[in-house]
């Protein structure tokens, strides 16, 4: 499982942020991970976005096809 912490940044800093930054601090990305659990925590809106994939089973992974 990964934990994304999210800090709150002051709107007078924010302001001064370009695209890039704005993207590092605002952008959730990558929820959804084969085989993983993943989740954000965000001290701005006090939310947490999560999500969770299932990874291959094993027959999958040896190129079985499921019937």
């Amino acid at each position: 499982m990964t934990i994304d912490i999210r800090q709150v940044c002051s709107p007078a800093e924010t302001k001064t942020f370009d695209t890039q930054k704005l993207r590092e601090n605002y952008l959730t990305e990558d929820v959804f991970r084969e085989g993983e659990v993943t989740m954000t925590n965000s001290h701005l809106d006090r939310t947490i976005v999560g999500g969770a994939v299932a990874g291959l089973v094993h027959s999958q992974r040896c190129g079985h096809r499921a019937v």
